[in-house]
């Protein structure tokens, strides 16, 4: 473009400004007016500069031939730009807080499992000192010795049965003075193996580190085979006394049982043992009458009686019916029937689910002369097979056989008694019943005369 002859520089029509074309992707092509343009901030990688006309000094003008000039500037931050930059950086961050998550999880993992090696350590450690076995061995001792005095204070109390329990204890002693040498040498020599085996499995996992996952291996590895020798050290001891202490426990489990029956015989204001007595079983159980609930209680069975009492808490108020607001405890002897009237015994379980949680039921049919014609018990604690064996070898006066020799004497000597009652009654001339061994004296069941052995 030419400016016109006569024109000072600076003077006349004003000269275009500089034109700038923008080329980036997505913006339309502006081009300056000659007014006042507001000046903007590029918004394109690169832009092109042409150089406007140049006055001489003559007053002629002569035009520069146009050079395009070329000005790097900065990124233009378009949307598509920014979303880029911003997705990438994200990215970015988050790929680093990952690695740094992923390597803290792997730490804390790694003391985890280096922790529960270590508690693993600990607990054999302690099963490794074998106090189990000397616990146990020390319980032995201690049972076997108190075992005879134990008996002795049940003796005095009225139990005249199991005469052999004696000859059972004094074998026990017998054995245990046997294997007792061979028993303490074992304990030793595996104590002290297993003190060596410990030392070892120790040093390994002392060398535990959280950043070394097979030094947490080895460890696990050693304490597994520690646990191991442990357990076998226990089996080999205990397996030189297994059969006595299986046959202590049957001694105790039994002293323990006729001990809660003799209780429960000395807690009844109602029972009393007769002479030459000897009680045999005794448990808690529930009278079914007529197949329905019946009354709680205890159910007895010596040498020569079977006895059921009642004793339990009964509601004597209730709240709307339902809730209890007092109560009594009632114990009184609801039946006393000797064992030969016992015409018949049967056992049986009923109920339960796939042969768990079945009751044990006992049922009992008297002869004529028995208070009660039937009974049906259910037995809690005990087998009722076991009831229903015991009441026949009462029934056929098996029982005295297994008196304890002290005790022999007077069954014949109660024996004798009976014989001296009359076989008739001395005032009605009405036959009288044998009368059970024990008793004193005898009622006529005509007359009621109370009769007495003849002397």
């Amino acid at each position: 473009m030419a400016i016109g002859k006569g024109t000072r520089r600076g003077r006349g029509k004003p000269a275009r400004k500089e034109i700038v074309r923008r080329t980036t992707k997505g913006v339309k092509k502006r081009r300056s007016s000659p007014a006042k343009t507001r000046r903007e901030k590029p918004r394109k990688t690169r832009r092109t500069v042409i150089s406007k006309p140049r006055a001489t000094r003559g007053g002629t003008t002569r035009r520069r031939p146009d050079k395009q000039t070329t000005v790097r500037s900065r990124p233009v931050a378009t949307p598509a730009r920014m979303n880029t930059s911003r997705t990438i950086g994200r990215l970015a961050a988050a790929g680093l807080a990952g690695a740094a998550v992923a390597r803290t999880k792997t730490v804390t993992d790694q003391e985890l499992a280096a922790n529960r090696v270590r508690d693993a350590f600990n607990r054999v450690q302690g099963a490794a000192q074998l106090s189990t076995i000397y616990n146990e061995i020390g319980n032995i001792e201690s049972s076997i010795t108190e075992l005879p005095q134990d008996l002795q204070e049940l003796r005095d109390r009225g139990y005249v049965h199991s005469g052999r329990l004696e000859e059972r204890i004094q074998a026990l002693q017998r054995q245990w003075r046997r294997i007792q040498s061979r028993v303490d040498a074992a304990l030793r020599t595996q104590t002290n193996r297993l003190r060596m085996e410990m030392n070892q499995t120790a040093q390994v996992v002392n060398r535990i580190s959280v950043r070394r996952a097979g030094s947490i291996s080895a460890a696990r590895a050693a304490v597994d085979g520690l646990d191991r020798q442990v357990s076998a050290a226990q089996h080999s001891i205990s397996g030189l006394y297994d059969d006595l202490h299986e046959e202590l426990r049957a001694i105790e489990a039994n002293l323990r049982q006729v001990s809660r029956m003799l209780d429960i015989i000395a807690a009844s204001p109602e029972i009393h043992l007769r002479p030459a007595e000897g009680p045999l079983l005794a448990g808690e159980a529930e009278w079914e009458r007529d197949g329905e609930e019946g009354p709680d209680g205890f159910i007895i069975l010596t040498d020569q009686r079977l006895i059921f009492e009642q004793k339990e808490e009964v509601a004597t108020r209730k709240l709307f019916g339902i809730f209890a607001q007092e109560k009594e405890t009632i114990q009184r002897l609801i039946f006393d029937v000797p064992v030969f009237d016992v015409e018949q015994v049967a056992a049986s379980e009923e109920g339960g689910f796939l042969g768990f949680g079945k009751d044990d039921i006992l049922e009992i049919i008297f002869g004529p002369a028995a208070p009660v014609t039937r009974a049906r018990f259910h037995i809690q604690g005990q087998e009722s097979t076991d009831w229903a064996t015991w009441i026949n070898r009462a029934r056929a006066g098996e029982l005295d056989q297994e008196r304890h020799a002290a005790y022999a004497q007077e069954v014949a000597e109660i024996a004798a008694v009976a014989h001296k009652f009359p076989t008739q009654c001395p005032h009605c001339f009405a036959p009288l019943p044998t009368p059970a061994r024990g008793m004193m004296t005898i009622t006529c069941e005509f007359c009621g005369s109370i009769l007495k052995p003849e002397e």
